[in-house]
């Protein structure tokens, strides 16, 4: 190792935070340089650039002072070093490791590069064992691993600084070793109060005792902010490789390094790429994260949690991108959750962590952790769509497994996405299998037969003792609810079905209409108003005693029950039509009071209400007697109504039609409710279908 060499009188100019100086020695590119102006105070730098006859020299510090002709240059012939020891744990730094909280230098046990060295692959072991951040949706869903590397993308405005703080706070190794964890927390381009804030939770809760925190401020150079990660990760591979402890580094926030990175690539005179960042960004954060780690032969570990806020909330930003192909996951935080009040807001699904199968089961975490985290993905997926396809068909059109699956997505994200304080694994664990049991016991296809018995069946058993519970799961419908409210059950994700007329509409925004039954907006259309009143039996609107309603709805609209007949009898039960393909479908199904279909009474075919159709043709018994006789049926013709005025159309002689005329509507086929049948061989036609 050679000596200092000073140089005088070598600038030729200043540009920014660079100085273009005139290359008289033999130095090497990152070798440290110190700047000594006419005070004799001293400025870090390191040599950027070299060619034949100039070195540019970075300097780390404000250029402000610094003159052509009285400022000196010391070369140092080595790379910028850091003094590391045993007194690191509880101690403040800034951006190049100087300390910032009035205690002495840091006893020096050895100096390290702040480069660091690249791990040799062949040296590597595969990171194992599991680090609890008390944050249910990482350590239960995607769960940190001791060696990894797992970013975490934020979006402007979403509280990831808290979640930095919490994680800090909490984050601890389960089972004899917790003694040897130890936390580096990096602020990056941070501003001076959240500087503080930083440092005033570590203080307050205790947890500095155990940390490292390094902190650059928003308005320190950006040549500052490039080298705060690297004086951080040389602190955390001095604690896990030479003191062998497990380090998890927490970086906050990384796009600020990267936006650094494009500042001072463009002061260089750099060719940008995309979006502005110099094409070697890649590399550059490359030489960060794989920093992290675990060494064969060497007790510690370098865990990181980098947070980055991705511009513009574009996950395939440059930044978040390039991220995602050097690390091993990512944790997402979503913008509509932290809308709905939920914290932390992590978005489930897009979130991963591809070592998790590594870290957890047993022997680490729980054997029955792994089966639990793929269930609670598959259901919450599920409820994500059933969401898409009630916003499209409303509640009333789904199926009683997805209107419980729509629930269990509401509460999983109210109960354990949402969280007021630290969660446990094992408390983390207790409420995924209570909100599973939401489910039907088929839908959990991705736990076993044992699991489900112990955590599912046993759980409830209390329950299944409550009288009614039985009939509430056996019966189909409307029996089922009866049977359920008659034991003071409430069936999870049918509390749509079993409200009452006049009880309260559900919290979804969906209106309410006909004696405080609710229906979608979508679905509102479809019900007619009639713009004259049959002459039904039993009533003018199909319900026996029943006067017709105003604005002529039907006095009642309830929900099918799937697979059930158990509702009041209406006109039109028992009857069938047949549809143009042929399949006969049964009357009766949808709204009471209204006649639908290519027999209804002043329809295609005309005739009256209540006259039989032809079994082997599809027209009114008059028109097949016409045409048998040769007689050509009269034109159509309108004639005035006799009660409200208004005119009605028929066919044939007396226009064919007896009753009053309503506009029909037009509804899906409910075959796949069961209430399909085939038309047994002689049975006549009914002349119309109730809806």
């Amino acid at each position: 190792m050679r000596g200092d060499l000073i140089l005088r009188g070598a600038v030729r100019r200043i540009e920014g935070p660079l100085l273009y100086v005139r290359r008289s020695a033999n130095v090497g590119l990152n070798e440290a340089v110190q700047i000594i102006d006419r005070e004799n105070h001293q400025r870090v730098g390191r040599i950027a650039a070299l060619d034949e006859d100039t070195m540019i020299i970075e300097v780390l510090e404000s250029t402000t002072g610094l003159g052509l002709d009285d400022t000196q240059i010391r070369l140092r012939a080595e790379p910028l070093v850091f003094a590391v020891g045993p007194g690191l744990l509880g101690r403040v730094f800034d951006s190049v490791g100087r300390p910032v909280d009035g205690g002495p230098p840091v006893p020096a046990d050895r100096r390290m590069r702040i480069d660091g060295l690249a791990i040799n692959p062949s040296a590597r072991a595969l990171p194992r064992d599991f680090i609890e951040t008390t944050v249910s949706t990482i350590d239960l869903m995607n769960s940190l691993v001791r060696g990894q590397k797992l970013p975490l993308f934020s979006c402007g405005g979403l509280p990831h600084d808290k979640m930095a703080t919490e994680i800090a706070q909490r984050a601890r190794l389960r089972g004899g070793e917790a003694g040897q964890f130890a936390i580096v927390f990096v602020g990056i381009g941070v501003p001076h109060d959240t500087a503080e804030a930083f440092r005033s939770a570590m203080e307050s809760s205790g947890a500095l005792e155990h940390t490292v925190m390094f902190l650059n401020r928003a308005d320190e150079p950006s040549t500052q902010r490039l080298l705060t990660p690297r004086y951080a990760l040389t602190a955390a591979e001095y604690l896990a490789f030479v003191e062998g402890r497990h380090v998890l580094v927490i970086l906050t926030d990384m796009t600020n390094y990267c936006e650094a990175m494009r500042e001072v690539s463009a002061s260089h005179g750099e060719i940008p790429s995309r979006k502005g960042y110099p094409g070697y960004m890649y590399s550059d954060l490359a030489t960060l994260y794989e920093r992290a780690g675990c060494i064969k032969g060497l007790p510690g570990t370098v865990t990181q949690l980098p947070i980055l806020t991705m511009p513009g909330d574009d996950i395939g930003h440059p930044i978040p991108d390039l991220t995602g192909y050097i690390t091993e996951g990512q944790i997402v935080l979503g913008r509509e959750l932290d809308r709905k009040g939920v914290y932390p807001p992590v978005s489930v699904l897009p979130s991963l962590s591809r070592l998790m199968d590594n870290g957890t089961g047993e022997g680490y975490t729980h054997k029955d952790h792994p089966n639990l985290a793929h269930q609670l993905f598959a259901a919450y997926a599920r409820a994500t769509r059933v969401r898409v396809l009630a916003s499209v068909m409303g509640q009333e059109g789904l199926s009683d497994t997805d209107k419980r699956y729509l629930h269990f997505g509401d509460i999983f994200e109210s109960e354990l996405v949402n969280q007021a304080g630290a969660r446990s694994l094992e408390e983390s664990m207790d409420i995924a299998w209570r909100l599973l049991r939401v489910l039907p016991e088929a839908e959990l296809a991705r736990l076993s037969d044992e699991q489900i018995e112990r955590y599912i069946r046993e759980e409830t058993e209390v329950a299944r003792r409550t009288p009614g519970h039985a009939d509430a799961q056996r019966l189909p419908g409307a029996q089922g609810r009866a049977a359920a409210r008659a034991g003071g059950l409430r069936i999870p994700g049918r509390e749509a079905d079993d409200r009452r007329p006049g009880d309260a509409a559900p919290a979804r925004g969906i209106p309410e209409i006909a004696g405080g039954l609710s229906r979608s907006p979508r679905r509102l259309h479809r019900v007619a108003r009639a713009r004259h009143r049959p002459s039904w039996p039993g009533g003018s609107h199909g319900l026996s005693g029943a006067s017709p309603p105003a604005m002529g709805l039907p006095a009642r609209i309830s929900p099918l029950p799937r697979g059930g007949t158990d509702r009041p009898a209406l006109p039109g039960d028992g009857l069938e039509t047949r549809r143009p393909g042929g399949d006969a479908v049964t009357g009766g199904r949808g709204l009471p009071g209204t006649v639908h279909g290519p027999d209804a009474p002043g329809g295609r075919h005309g005739g009256a209400l209540g006259q039989p159709v032809s079994p082997d043709r599809r027209i009114h018994p008059d028109r097949a007697a016409r045409e048998g006789t040769g007689e050509r049926p009269a034109a159509r013709d309108r004639r005035e109504h006799p009660v409200h005025g208004g005119t009605a159309r028929g066919r044939g002689p007396g226009g064919g039609a007896a009753g009053p005329v309503c506009r029909s509507i037009r509804v899906k086929s409910r075959a796949r409710h069961g209430r399909t049948r085939q038309r047994a061989a002689g049975e006549p036609r009914s002349p119309q279908h109730v809806e």
